[in-house]
This record gives C-alpha cells, structure tokens and sequence, in this order.
C-alpha cells in the first residue's frame, strides 16, 4: 500500500472511523479502517481504577493532572466503598491490564446488561476472558452510579480528544510504512484510549485484528503544537509496531537469546522492569528504533535527526535501555545501506550478530 490511505471519517458515538479503500487483489488482508474509541466499558473499568487509586500504587496508570480526572474522582466519590472498588485495589498491579484489554471486548445492551462482542473469547493475553467474573459487579456499579449517563455527559470531550489525536498522529501513514517494510498484514485495527490513561499501553500481537491500547493525545502546555504531535505520533508508532516487529522476532527466538544474553549490557537494573526476557528485551530496542527509521523517511533529515536526539536521550536515560543510541545508529546505517523499501526482516541476521559481537564487547563478568 504506497499510497496515504485514510480520507473518509465517520463518528459514531465516541468511535471515530476512518475508512481506506482496498487494492489489488492479493489473498493477503489489506487495510481497510481504523477506529480511535473513547470505548464506554474501557471507561468504566478506568474510572474503577481512579476509585480504586491506581495512581497512587503506579503513577503511569492514571493522568492526574486534568480537569477530566477531578470531575471523575468528585462524581464517582460516593462510590468509592462498593465492593468491586476495595476488590479491585487489592490486586490492581498485576490485573490492571488484563481488564482494560478485556473490558474493550463488551458493550451495553438494551437491558443495561454487559455483552461480549462475537468476535473473540477476550482481547487480553493469555488464555481466559479476565473481566468476565466481575461483570454482574461491574453491571451494579454503572447503574448505581449512574455511569452511562456521565458517559454520555461527556461524549462532546471525548469528541474533542478524537479530533485531536487524528489531527496529530498520521494513523494511515503509520501503517502504511509498517506494511511496507514487514510481511504482516491486518484487515482492520482498534486504537483505545481513555481520557484517564497515562503511559501503561499494550497490545497483543497475537489477535485476527491488530488492537492497541494508549494514552490520549498530548496535550501538554510546555510543548509546541508541533512537539505534542510527534509525541502522540510517537506514543501510537511505538504501540502499532509491536504488532509487525514481535512476529518476525518469534522466527529469531534461539538468535535473540544467544544475542543478548547478559542483561546487565542492555539495561540498567533499576530502571528497566517489566522487560525479563532477551526477546522483550530486543523487541523494544526494535520497536522504538523501528520508530526513528520512519521518522527519517517521513520527516526530514533535520527534524528526524532532532526526534531522534530526544528518543535516545528517553530511551537510555529515562528509560534505562543503555545501548539503544549504538542500537539505533546501526540499524539506521544497515537501512540506508540497504535502500529504504528493503524488508526489515531481512535485516535480522545481521542486527542480532551486530548485538551478539556488542554485548562480547562490552560485557564484563561481575567480580566477588
């Protein structure tokens, strides 16, 4: 798909549609709408997170510095003592992902009851619909709050965060360079967000539909115009691209091991969690690099070359993934060497030997 695909935008509710046309006539899928969704039962569960203080367990769950989050803390107040709220808090650190992925899979019927959509079991990882146990809760604390009502209160703000994020992120554009340069390819994708999120997004790689769960549009008052798009751009390019770049890492599972198999090289312990493994590992280094050769392509070499100062200085800095500038530079230079349509696959081989010859390099045995 070389052309910028997306024209047509309809909203309906709070999901707003773009549609793409289709071309050729290839057996594999080929693109054909996007939906950006402020989805009501992903808002639900949200505003249990704010009942629940997940801001205070992890300071990445909730945004806490907007209007939109005091209203939600001040209306729901009165609820804070139902049951689902206290059950919830007790383990939201490791469950909060599983029931917002999953919470995107249900809508409301005419009956105010809680339904799963038919396409799949559950959108979480894993094996199991991880919300489905709580729906009757979930069912009591919307109509005792009187949730779906403040929902459609607030349609006309969340109309206005769709707007924004399609003014700044170039979705269709984004796709379209990832389906350029990997073989993956998706009929239809989801991009979810809540007006209470922050930076915890996620996506499982292993869905029919390609589905991305993130943070609103930036938005912040000491960034220019300019500068909240290339983060927003950034923040979704991030995301959509763990879906092209972890199935052509499950071909290099034995490669990735043996590639980087000290991790005191790669990341810096106190700064790096939540990324155990050689392959998570390797896959964020790709994906956010991934990132900076579009960036290239897209915009220039003097405003590419200053979004790429910022990336690494969050990526080994803020981040602690201490090779990524090395990382980058190398992948760039087998890019340009290459020509810019070749297949990022077939640069695999020689990025995993660049990183098994780097970590020989550098790494040294701890000493007692």
């Amino acid at each position: 798909m070389k052309q910028l695909l997306a024209k047509t935008g309809l909203l309906v509710g709070c999901i707003l549609v773009i549609l793409c046309p289709v071309h050729g006539s290839s057996t594999a899928p080929e693109l054909r709408s996007i939906a950006v969704e402020v989805h009501e039962v992903h808002e639900l569960v949200f505003v249990l997170f704010v009942l629940a203080e997940g801001w205070r367990q992890d300071p990445n769950l909730i945004d806490t510095s907007t209007a939109y989050f005091l209203e939600v803390k001040s209306y729901f107040a009165p609820f804070k003592k139902h049951a689902l709220v206290s059950k919830w808090r007790k383990n939201l650190a490791t469950t909060h992902y599983h029931l917002q992925m999953d919470a995107a899979n249900y809508r409301f019927n005419a009956q105010e009851r809680l339904v799963k959509k038919e396409d799949y079991d559950h959108l979480s990882w894993g094996t199991s619909d991880r919300l489905q146990k709580y729906l009757p809760a979930l069912e009591d604390f919307a109509l005792q709050s009187r949730f779906r009502q403040f929902y459609r209160d607030h349609l006309d703000h969340y109309q206005s965060l769709l707007d924004l994020m399609q003014q700044q992120a170039s979705l269709y554009s984004s796709l379209n360079w990832l389906e350029e340069h990997f073989p993956r390819r998706y009929a239809h994708a989801r991009v979810i967000f809540s007006p209470l999120g922050y930076g915890k997004h996620a996506t499982n790689y292993q869905l029919r539909d390609l589905v991305i769960w993130v943070s609103g549009p930036s938005q912040s008052p000491s960034l220019s115009p300019q500068s909240n798009s290339l983060a927003t751009e950034r923040m979704l390019f991030t995301e959509l691209d763990h879906n092209y770049v972890n199935p052509v890492s499950d071909a290099f599972l034995a490669d990735i091991d043996r590639s980087m198999r000290h991790r005191s090289v790669w990341a810096n312990r106190n700064k790096v969690r939540g990324y155990g493994s050689s392959y998570a590992l390797f896959n964020e280094y790709m994906t956010w690099a991934v990132y900076l050769l579009y960036a290239h392509d897209k915009h220039g070499e003097k405003l590419a070359g200053e979004i790429a100062q910022r990336v690494v200085r969050q990526m080994a800095e803020y981040r602690g993934f201490v090779q990524f500038e090395a990382f980058y530079a190398t992948l760039l230079g087998m890019y340009l060497a290459q020509g810019s349509q070749v297949q990022l696959v077939d640069l695999y081989p020689a990025m995993l030997a660049w990183c098994a010859q780097h970590e020989k390099t550098l790494f040294r045995p701890a000493v007692f």
